[in-house]
């Protein structure tokens, strides 16, 4: 599983000029470029422009970039993909992710409009039908980084009831079946959008539960808030301790014999947990400097 810091991921719209010249300036973990949803019909030839714009124009340095194409059966994601090919991003993004196909499909229509394959997908599962194929979905293609659950839509497309509540207890089957699909892939995964974005402390103890339920980060409109992520679902000190002692002990006993911590055993699932920690400390220290 991958490593790279996917903690805060902030949404700027392609047709808010502001938005996306600024774009270059927000501190978080990955910046995700959006022609979907957030753009009107009429919007989609404008929006497309002006983030080809940003791309060509801005410096990212380390931050992950991702484009939220329109989804694969619409009018405009053709004119997307070929929009995008030869600007330099890390992933594109698939809403609506239904199936294995609709993410095969994508791979052959970057393929075939020169998009380089360095470029990685993430699909968005925000429907039923997406969360029932959520393990074709994370199996589809190679390409896949990882799974974005788009929880607005999947509360309405189980209709449930328009009151936020905390807990999400409605959706949690839908989370538990995507976080299940993209585990056992080996694909990271992160959360919806936290429905209040003025409340700080309700967004922190959100970012805690959806850490303790197994997700690498979420997405967000208020970059104000990326801090608070990155903070929340990034090892704690006592987990980077707990991790060191973990390693040692497993190091200081070598492959035959059994490490224990505290008097407990140490299982093969606890030394993965600490490498997965560590690797993730690091590769927060130390981003890949990409010049951008």
């Amino acid at each position: 599983m991958t490593t790279t810091p996917m903690r805060s991921v902030v949404y700027r719209f392609g047709n808010d000029d502001e938005m996306c010249a600024g774009a270059s300036s927000i501190a978080s973990d990955a910046l995700l470029l959006d022609l979907e949803d957030s753009v009107a019909p009429s919007e989609k030839q404008s929006a497309r422009a002006r983030i080809c714009h940003t791309l060509s124009k801005n410096r990212f340095g380390a931050r992950t970039l991702i484009v939220r194409v329109n989804a694969i059966d619409s009018p405009w994601c053709d004119d997307d993909l070929r929009a995008l090919a030869g600007h330099r991003l890390d992933a594109i993004m698939l809403p609506k992710s239904e199936s294995g196909e609709a993410l095969r499909t994508l791979a052959r229509l970057a393929d075939a409009l020169g998009i380089d394959r360095g470029v990685g997908f993430w699909a968005m599962i925000e429907t039923p039908a997406g969360v029932l194929r959520a393990t074709e979905i994370a199996t589809a293609t190679p390409r896949l980084l990882g799974i974005a659950v788009g929880t607005g839509d999947l509360s309405r497309g189980l209709c449930g009831y328009p009151r936020f509540t905390p807990d999400r207890l409605p959706l949690l089957p839908a989370l538990g079946q995507c976080l299940l699909a993209a585990r056992a892939a080996g694909r990271m995964i992160i959360d919806g959008a936290y429905r209040d974005p003025i409340d700080a402390d309700g967004f922190a103890a959100a970012c805690r539960a959806s850490r303790e339920l197994g997700f690498d980060g979420r997405t967000m409109v208020d970059p104000t808030l990326a801090p608070i992520a990155d903070r929340e679902y990034g090892p704690s000190e006592v987990e980077l301790h707990w991790a060191r002692r973990i390693i040692a002990a497993v190091a200081a006993v070598g492959p035959d014999g059994p490490a224990r911590v505290d008097g407990r055993l140490v299982e093969p699932g606890y030394l993965v947990q600490a490498q997965r920690f560590l690797a993730l400390e690091a590769a927060i220290a130390a981003p890949i400097s990409r010049a951008r």
